[in-house]
């Protein structure tokens, strides 16, 4: 029984490469539970709230440098003549980008986050700054190599190993401000990414080059182009929440607000993993797009919808080993979150789509309403309802691009009906 059932899914590339990202984000986030719990009892809440905020200004700007190429990867790798090219022009380009964009950051920091001033004040804080969120978006790319590879079991093989490392990183600090622990968060970022480039070198037969090659960046340049415009306005909500409620409410809010995310993105990443592992299946055989989006959608349902109970049932339970003050503060968060996650599932498997499809259009329409309903309701919610309003911004968001989402679907059914 358990033999037949290990060789079905290992035959089925779209069940077993989610599955594999499924795990490698449980592990990830199951080392990082433990991370974040020993980090909330060894500093001060305002401490936490104000790396958490660093972290996610660094994670927007790695996705700001990224340029389309996590999804160019996808899309254009598994058809590619020449896979090294496409690799290192997109790791110059995004590595190139990031830099720039990190130490502009760093420079206008007194301007952009005012609460975040203690970077600037410190070179080493500023290199550190714009190394690490350089290797954030690289830890990106490579994982988008291995999706694109349809070999995600090797992401679960080097997050196990990225997360336990980091899970022991804050025992060697002890002590210290918000930048020790971006620090030990930027270290694991680090090592992850290396390990990734010794399994492409080793399996995949990639050697590295310091070349952006001009063909390739002309073969993908607009497909690229729209794919970055609807990628950042889809990651923009997760690196821009925090930094609305540092401001709106508070940093202890914000480090209440970030654990609660953490744990509801565990659900959310089933969606996440199906989609991306329906994309990538979906860019080596076109044809089974329609079927690969069911059968994609319902095994994000099938897995999701256990934890979602659990999760609505048992969330103070849950976040007690952070401390009183996170079951107190994050409980109704964190609930709202994980109501939200069928329409996650939803949008997130229409965004596949249309990566398939290279419809741009639908792609940037998409999630223009999604950011601006995130985060323009997240801003107008936070001081009248608190963490409430955040919750009902995030749930609000996903839901009306889900429908518009469905709309431009149902468009181009009747654009292909009219036409055959």
């Amino acid at each position: 029984m358990i033999t037949k059932l290990k060789a079905r899914v290992g035959n089925d590339k779209l069940l077993s490469n989610s599955l594999y990202l499924m795990l490698a984000t449980g592990a990830m986030a199951l080392f990082g539970f433990v991370f974040w719990i020993v980090v909330a009892h060894m500093f001060k809440s305002t401490t936490v709230g104000l790396a958490t905020t660093l972290l996610s200004m660094s994670g927007l700007i790695a996705s700001l440098s990224l340029v389309g190429f996590d999804t160019v990867f996808i899309r254009f790798l598994p058809k590619a003549e020449n896979r090294n090219a496409h690799i290192d022009s997109g790791l110059m380009m995004v590595g190139i980008a990031s830099a720039i964009l990190s130490a502009g950051f760093c420079a206008l920091v007194p301007h952009l986050a005012p609460k975040l001033t203690f970077v600037d004040h410190n070179l080493w804080y500023i290199l550190s700054f714009v190394i690490f969120t350089i290797f954030t978006a690289w830890n990106t790319l490579t994982n988008a190599v291995f999706v694109a590879y349809r070999e995600t079991r090797y992401v679960l093989v080097i997050n196990i190993i990225f997360s336990a490392i980091k899970m022991v990183l804050p025992f060697a600090v002890m002590h210290g401000g918000p930048m020790a622990i971006f620090a030990v968060a930027g270290i694991a970022q680090v090592i992850n990414v290396l390990l990734s480039l010794a399994a492409m070198m080793k399996y995949f037969g990639y050697r590295p080059a310091p070349i952006i090659h001009r063909d390739v960046v002309r073969e993908v340049r607009k497909y690229s182009s729209g794919s970055y415009v609807a990628s950042f306005l889809n990651l923009m909500p997760i690196t821009v929440l925090p930094l609305v409620v540092t401001n709106q409410l508070g940093p202890s809010q914000a480090a209440f607000f970030y654990i609660a995310f953490t744990i509801a993105n565990l659900i959310f990443t089933i969606g996440y993993s199906t989609t991306q592992s329906l994309f990538a299946e979906s860019s080596h055989n076109e044809e089974k797009l329609d079927a690969n989006l069911r059968r994609g959608f319902k095994i994000a349902v099938i897995i999701g919808a256990p934890a979602i109970v659990v999760l609505l049932l048992a969330g103070q339970l849950i976040l007690k080993p952070f401390g009183h003050d996170y079951a107190d503060g994050a409980t109704t968060i964190l609930r709202v979150l994980g109501a939200s996650s069928i329409f996650v599932y939803m949008y997130s498997a229409l965004n596949a789509l249309f990566k398939v499809t290279k419809d741009i259009r639908a792609m940037i329409v998409v999630n223009i309403f999604y950011a601006g309903i995130i985060i323009g309701l997240g801003w107008a919610l936070a001081k009248p309802l608190h963490l409430l309003g955040v919750g009902i911004a995030w749930a609000s968001g996903n839901f009306a691009a889900t429908i518009v989402g469905l709309y431009f679907r149902r468009r181009a059914a009747q654009r292909e009906a009219a036409s055959a």
